[in-house]
């Protein structure tokens, strides 16, 4: 891919490629897990932003919360397969400890904001997993049961999941609607 003089992908080259062939590629793989195994301090500095936003929007009426990560990726999908393959075991291994430490940036701050964490949403996000959803891989919320009133699952659902041809013309067509509300109800 040709880059630029800081030697970063040209987004003319990257504005060719789909979404999903840019999120898939070793370097966002590398990414996200230096994020999950805090390589170079890299989740510290997450850390230290939502430290930061916490602290500035704490007192602000029209803040409800902090969503943390929107919609994680599996780590290193490349070394570690099953990641990809169990997401119970992404969600456990990798996603709930990122969230406990994001309560903890935020808390001390903040102690009364919402704080939103999601699990994995890869695998139903392809139809090809036949649109079955998977259930959350967290021992139990971030929080603990101390913020139960303040923690809230940000789990994902989208109709083109339930089938490959769900989304042929772009977007769920009406007549469908209740094989789409089936679908979402299966995650709930």
């Amino acid at each position: 891919m040709p880059v630029d003089s800081d030697g970063l992908p040209l987004i003319s080259a990257c504005s060719k490629l789909d979404f999903y062939e840019l999120y898939t590629s070793p370097e966002v793989a590398s990414s996200f897990e230096a994020l999950y195994e805090n390589k170079n301090g890299i989740q510290d500095k997450m850390m230290d932003y939502w430290s930061v936003v916490s602290k500035r929007f704490a007192d602000n009426e029209y803040v409800i919360g902090y969503d943390i990560i929107n919609e994680p990726w599996a780590a290193n999908i490349y070394k570690e397969t099953d990641l990809f393959f169990n997401p119970l075991k992404f969600d456990h291994d990798k996603l709930y400890p990122l969230a406990v430490n994001a309560e903890a940036a935020v808390r001390p701050n903040d102690d009364e904001g919402i704080i939103f964490f999601e699990s994995a949403q890869f695998p139903d996000t392809w139809p090809f997993f036949g649109g079955v959803p998977f259930h959350t891989g967290f021992p139990k919320t971030p929080g603990g049961k101390a913020y139960l009133n303040r923690q809230a699952l940000n789990d994902h659902t989208y109709c083109c999941q339930a089938a490959g041809d769900m989304c042929a013309a772009g977007e769920p067509p009406l007549d469908r609607f209740q094989e789409c509300r089936d679908f979402h109800m299966l995650k709930v």
